[in-house]
């Protein structure tokens, strides 16, 4: 066999092979012996037709097998010979001619090539998980809040802190902001008994203190400037009109901490035996935050010390996979398909990146696995997708059944390692115990 094998950008390589009309002839022997044993055709007794016979009967067949034995046999050389880690076969044009050299021209997706970085030790920083007072007295306060009751105000205007139930109708240059801007909020727009808090900054700025002074049941219509940087962009710089009726005036009662609330709020039999609770629930919060911080600064760093080309295909199909994803959950909130259509290039972009990110870290996990004998057993296997369609609210047999019909469970299985390899980084790191975290270490996890 002869082979022309040459690397091309982003993990590809082109395959041009040919295989002696010898070797080709004698696979053809194989596969028609084989099937000569079985054959059952009209005038010979099962198993005694001769090859003759046999080789017109199940040409067809014959050409398939034999094709694709010669291809698989490509492969094997590609492998041995260039010691060429092969993920996937893109394309493929075999020629065969009876009595001729089998050729064939390949497309080949291979593994990317790099070397792994210190991924033992890493030094991580992470808060404490044990509670403080603050954390407790911040969870009461959630709690009371909860908890609250509220009464009319009645013989004074509205001031700060009060709850104020309003009806509106905003405005830009004289059209409905609605008609003006499709993709605003829908209570931003315009709204009936929709519930502020008068505060500064809530709900629109300056908008609270337009409200201050109103009395139940009165009518006032005023402008707002939206600052530049503001968070919903298309209000951001724009000047919009309000029409707004105060239909309701509220005050907010808080419940007394006793062991009364503790009772009604947490079943706890008292104050103190709440905040027992309490504590245990926080640190419980804080132990599995710890360890997200922990597994998103370990990837961060692997994908910081690591750099290599990725097979294009993989990122593609990555990235349209993210796309369909926030499209379904943008989707489900009730974002149209208008709107979606109009930040395409956005959430593109956006895909784009996590893809790069998802499919780099993926390689790296795999191949620390591969490094450290990381496997996993078919019981743990079972295991773990049985917890993962639990997470995903589906039957595990049918959710198997369909994996299976989608041909996933390897790249499930694949998956799964790549966890295990994480969990063995975590095991592994160095933690430095601090009061905070930079910002930057908060990002989404990029794992998939």
């Amino acid at each position: 066999m002869t082979i022309d094998f040459q690397r091309q950008p982003n993990c590809a390589a082109t395959v041009t092979a040919s295989i002696p009309a010898q070797t080709v002839a004698a696979e053809r022997s194989k596969i028609v012996s084989a099937i000569a044993k079985e054959a059952r055709l009209p005038g010979y007794r099962p198993g005694k037709a001769p090859n003759k016979v046999v080789e017109v009967k199940y040409k067809e067949t014959i050409d398939e097998e034999l094709v694709m034995r010669l291809i698989n046999r490509t492969l094997v050389e590609v492998r041995e010979t260039q010691k060429a880690r092969i993920l996937d076969v893109t394309e493929v044009k075999p020629e065969l001619e009876p009595g001729l050299h089998f050729n064939c021209k390949m497309v080949l997706t291979l593994e990317p090539e790099f070397e792994l970085p210190q991924y033992v030790g890493l030094q991580i920083k992470a808060p404490p998980v044990d509670p403080t007072e603050e954390d407790i007295e911040k969870f009461i306060e959630t709690l009371r809040v909860r908890d609250a009751t509220f009464e009319d105000i009645v013989g004074r205007p509205a001031a700060m802190e009060d709850f104020a139930v309003t009806d509106a109708e905003g405005f830009h240059g004289g059209k409905p902001l609605q008609e003006a801007f499709p993709n605003l909020p829908e209570n931003v727009a315009s709204h009936k008994s929709l519930w502020i808090r008068l505060m500064p900054d809530v709900f629109l700025p300056g908008f609270a203190e337009q409200i201050i002074g109103m009395t139940v049941g009165e009518t006032k219509e005023f402008d707002l400037d939206i600052p530049a940087d503001f968070v919903l962009k298309d209000l951001a710089g724009e000047k919009v009109h309000y029409r707004v009726t105060l239909s309701g005036l509220k005050n907010r009662r808080l419940p007394d901490v006793d062991d009364e609330f503790a009772q009604r709020v947490t079943r706890s039999g008292s104050v103190t035996e709440m905040r027992e609770h309490l504590a245990e629930l926080i640190r419980i919060g804080k132990q599995d935050e710890r360890e997200q911080l922990i597994r998103r600064q370990i990837e961060q760093q692997l994908l910081a010390n690591v750099s290599f080309e990725m097979p294009a295909s993989y990122v593609r199909s990555e990235t349209r996979r993210i796309v369909d994803s926030i499209v379904r959950e943008n989707t489900a909130r009730g974002v149209s398909e208008e709107v979606l259509k109009q930040n395409s290039g956005e959430i593109v972009t956006t895909a784009a990146d996590a893809a790069e990110k998802r499919v780099r870290l993926s390689f790296i996990l795999a191949k620390i696995a591969e490094k450290e004998n990381l496997s996993i057993s078919d019981s743990e296997f079972d295991s773990n997708l049985m917890a993962l369609a639990r997470r995903e609210g589906r039957e595990p047999r049918a959710f198997r059944k369909e994996l299976e019909k989608a041909g996933a469970l390897n790249h499930l299985r694949e998956r799964f390692i790549e966890h295990k390899a994480l969990d063995f980084l975590v095991k592994n790191a160095r933690v430095l115990e601090v009061s905070s975290v930079p910002a930057a270490n908060e990002e989404e996890p990029v794992a998939g």
